[in-house]
């Protein structure tokens, strides 16, 4: 099979999985041969990625990718390899109002949390507890 027909599956599958876990927004990729950051469609974005290694001996290894679901930002750092494709080692999610930060790591690309579910990884507060402090309810 040719190298670019199995980089491109290998591509599909991994944004297809990102897609059904409902990482669907725009993703920014570094950290990859000293290229700058880019944006864009992850599909575009890893194609890139593979492209930057074609027709070198270099191996590609490794890659950031970072999205964003409503007040949740999500870092996903992830490796490659020819054979088992792109694999997720850590995410880390960062919640934006209260900087609370968590990482989170995976041997297989399944154990990745939804998007719906980020959200509930922070704690929320409670109504009443306004009130509890003093402060009445506004």
């Amino acid at each position: 099979m040719d190298q670019h027909k199995i980089n491109r599956d290998n591509a599909e599958d991994f944004a297809g999985l990102l897609y059904r876990k409902g990482y669907r927004d725009r993703y920014t990729i570094s950290d990859y041969g000293g290229r700058p950051k880019q944006s864009g469609p992850l599909l575009q974005l890893l194609a890139e990625f593979l492209r930057h290694f074609e027709g070198k001996q270099l191996a590609p290894e490794k890659c950031t990718l970072e999205t964003r679901y409503f007040n949740v930002a999500c870092r996903f750092d992830v490796s490659y390899n020819q054979v088992n494709g792109f694999k997720v080692d850590q995410m880390t999610v960062k919640q934006e109002k209260t900087n609370e930060q968590r990482s989170y790591r995976f041997r297989h690309n399944h154990q990745l949390p939804g998007a719906a579910t980020l959200s509930g990884l922070f704690p929320q507060p409670k109504p009443w507890e306004r009130h509890l402090r003093g402060r009445g309810f506004r």
